[in-house]
C-alpha cells in the first residue's frame, strides 16, 4: 500500500490543479464570498458571513473529493504500473482506500485553511464577527461533521471513478454536483436565508446529498444560545428546531432546520456513504 500512496502523491503534485485547489483556492474563495455578502445597511457595515461561512468552509474539501479524487483514481487504475502491481499482493479495494485516505488528508488541509482564511479576511469588522462565532464553536462536533462530510464526499468520488469509464464524464459529474451544491447545498447561497426567502431553492436542496452534511455545521459552530442559535440546539437533539437571526443588525429570525430536517441530517450521510462505498467496491475494476 506504500507503493500506492507514492503513486497518488506523485499524481497530486505533477499537476498544478491539485496544489492550487488545496492551498490557494480556500483563501481566495472565502475572501470572495465574504466580499459578495458584505454591504452597507443604514450606513452601517453588515455581513452575512455568519450565514455563509458554516457551509462555505466545506466547499474546497468537496471540490477535492468530487473532482480531484475520482480523476486520480481513474488515471491510476488505467496506468501500466497499476496493472503490474495487480499481480502482487495489492487488492483492488486498496486502490480506492489509499486514494480516499490521501485525498481526505488534502480535504482536511483545505478545510482548516478555509477556517483560517475566514479569520484573516480583508474586511476587519468581519474578523470580529467570525472570531465571535469560533468562540462559540464546539470543535469536537465540528470535527465529527467534517468526518461525515469527508466520508460522504469521498465515497461519492470513488463511486463515480469506479462506475464511469471516461475521464471527461467523471469531471462533468463532479463539476455538476459541485455547481448544484453551490446553489442548493449552502456552499454559496446561504441555506439559512433560502429556508425562508427562497422556497424553490430550499425544497430543491433536498435532492442534494451534500446539504445534509454541510448544514450540520451551523449547530456545531453556534453551539451556545445566541442570536445565531436561539434555542441553543445541537445536531443530536432532533426535537429542538434550529432557529437563528441572519445578522446582528437585521432582526429577521429564520427557521433553518426543523425536526424532519435534523432527522435527515443524521441519517442521509451514513446511508449515502454506505451505498456509495458498496457500489464503488462492487464495480471497481482494473
Amino acid at each position: 500500500m506504500i507503493h500506492l500512496l507514492r503513486i497518488y502523491n506523485k499524481n497530486f503534485w505533477k499537476s498544478i490543479f491539485g496544489p492550487l485547489i488545496t492551498f490557494l483556492l480556500p483563501i481566495t474563495f472565502i475572501w470572495l464570498i465574504v466580499s459578495i455578502y458584505t454591504f452597507t445597511y443604514n450606513y452601517n457595515p453588515i455581513s452575512l458571513s455568519s450565514a455563509t461561512i458554516p457551509t462555505v468552509i466545506f466547499t474546497c474539501s468537496y471540490i477535492i473529493l468530487l473532482i480531484l479524487l475520482p480523476q486520480a483514481i481513474f488515471e491510476i487504475k488505467d496506468s501500466i504500473l497499476i496493472k503490474q502491481l495487480k499481480t502482487s499482493s495489492i487488492k483492488l479495494w486498496h486502490v480506492l482506500l489509499v486514494g480516499w485516505i490521501y485525498y481526505s488528508c488534502m480535504a482536511v488541509i483545505a478545510f482548516f485553511l478555509s477556517i483560517i482564511s475566514s479569520i484573516i479576511t480583508p474586511e476587519k469588522f468581519v474578523i470580529e464577527q467570525t472570531l465571535k462565532m469560533y468562540s462559540q464553536t464546539n470543535w469536537w462536533i465540528l470535527l465529527f461533521v467534517l468526518f461525515l462530510n469527508i466520508c460522504m464526499g469521498g465515497s461519492f468520488g470513488t463511486m463515480i471513478a469506479s462506475v464511469l469509464k471516461r475521464s471527461s464524464t467523471i469531471n462533468m459529474i463532479g463539476v455538476s454536483v459541485i455547481f448544484l451544491s453551490l446553489l442548493l447545498g449552502g456552499l454559496m447561497v446561504p441555506i439559512m436565508i433560502a429556508s425562508e426567502q427562497l422556497p424553490v431553492v430550499w425544497y430543491a436542496s433536498y435532492f442534494d446529498f451534500i446539504r445534509y452534511g454541510t448544514t450540520q455545521a451551523y449547530e456545531a459552530l453556534y453551539s451556545v444560545p445566541s442570536k445565531f442559535n436561539v434555542f441553543g440546539s445541537n445536531m443530536f437533539d432532533v426535537s429542538t428546531p434550529y432557529e437563528a437571526f441572519a445578522t446582528d443588525l437585521v432582526p429577521i429570525k429564520f427557521t433553518i432546520l426543523r425536526e424532519h430536517d435534523k432527522i435527515l441530517n443524521l441519517s442521509i450521510p451514513y446511508l449515502s456513504t454506505i451505498v456509495f462505498t458498496l457500489v464503488s467496491v462492487k464495480t471497481f475494476k482494473i
